[in-house]
């Protein structure tokens, strides 16, 4: 019973469900195909994931659409090719590490906030919250070029795949967090609704679907709904 509520790690706050990634072919695609991150603007971003593997991985977790002709790509990387383990920023050939002081923690309910601004000619104002703690900046290499298109699960070139089981994933596409509002996404531990923290997200999954509900559908009113593709329903509704 590896998802009942008084495991370590588990938040108090009670999101209702969750969705659990295989880590072989799970995915969320957007059908629609939205450019999500508009470099002009900061981005914030914010979820729960619970991470059933090593740590010291490379891991995909949120790739979107950009401006710029690249994806972003949010996840997990290690101490090769001059990448920081821990959580990371990717842009093709340019990544921004966070850490080391905290990493995540395997099997167990970690989140994570991070905003900033990316753009063709550098990035400025990254801050990075894992469970409550601030992690400095680091630069650090790519994992190379990635289609430019938006998944959920694992890369869009099929690799750097995720076996773990995400929640609460909130999107913000012109909003420059302060370090107050990263560390108020998860409340202590206790966690929180994200639109209780920062009103109007671009999307906002609450992943709080059941049984054979195959769309994760977007609480935020913008329609961004996300298909779900291989997952063995219902047992990948899961509680948290």
């Amino acid at each position: 019973m590896k998802y009942i509520r008084i495991e370590s790690g588990t938040p108090s706050f009670s999101f209702g469900n969750a969705l659990d990634f295989d880590g072989v072919n799970d995915h969320l695609s957007d059908s629609n195909d939205n450019t999500l991150y508009d470099t002009s603007n900061y981005f914030t971003i914010s979820f729960w994931f619970y991470l059933q593997g090593d740590i010291n991985t490379f891991l995909h977790f949120i790739n979107l659409k950009s401006t710029i002709g690249q994806s972003m790509v949010i996840g997990t990387a290690n101490s090769s090719r001059g990448l920081y383990s821990g959580i990371t920023v990717n842009f093709s050939s340019n990544s921004i590490g966070f850490g080391a002081q905290t990493q995540p923690t395997a099997n167990q309910w970690n989140h994570v906030a991070i905003t900033g601004l990316k753009t063709n000619s550098g990035s400025t104002g990254f801050i990075c919250n894992l469970n409550g703690v601030t992690l400095s900046n680091r630069g650090a290499g790519g994992y190379g070029t990635m289609p430019n298109t938006t998944r959920i699960g694992y890369a869009s070139n099929n690799n750097y795949k995720s076996p773990v089981i995400l929640d609460e994933i909130a999107y913000y596409d012109n909003h420059q967090a302060t370090p107050s509002e990263l560390s108020a996404f998860y409340n202590s531990g206790s966690g929180d609704l994200a639109t209780n923290v920062i009103a109007s997200p671009k999307f906002y999954l609450r992943l709080d679907e059941s049984g054979t509900d195959s769309i994760a559908v977007d609480s935020s009113g913008n329609a961004i709904d996300f298909a779900l593709n291989n997952f063995t329903l219902p047992s990948a509704w899961v509680p948290h």
